[in-house]
């Protein structure tokens, strides 16, 4: 019998063993390994989507509040030109109504 007959680990005649058969803990801590190593990228990849969708929602309601800011201030200017628009028309109509007033007074002095 020659040595690449003999087994290495029982030292029992009869052939070899592969390697996978000689250390199956060495196989399976393989597997452990990879096994935490694809789950732990897939934990990573759901954190970084998870991180840019609550960045994404941030910026939506940021977003949302500068609008709501802008447009509150619209709405307060347009008020404030409208009632300075309507204090003007009342001051216009007031000083109308008290010129008629006064030229009809100086038309009844002259005649």
């Amino acid at each position: 019998m020659s040595s690449s007959d003999k087994s290495l680990d029982s030292g029992t005649p009869g052939g070899t063993k592969s390697s996978k058969d000689r250390n199956p803990a060495l196989w399976g801590l393989i597997g452990v390994l990879a096994g935490s190593l694809i789950s732990g990228a897939f934990s990573v990849v759901n954190a970084q989507m998870a991180y840019q969708a609550s960045e994404n929602a941030a910026n939506r309601a940021q977003q949302s509040t500068e609008r709501s800011i802008q447009e509150e201030n619209k709405r307060k200017r347009d008020e404030f030109l409208r009632d300075q628009r309507a204090t003007s028309y009342k001051e216009f109509l007031t000083n109308s109504r008290l010129f008629e007033d006064a030229q009809l007074d100086y038309l009844y002095a002259l005649s």
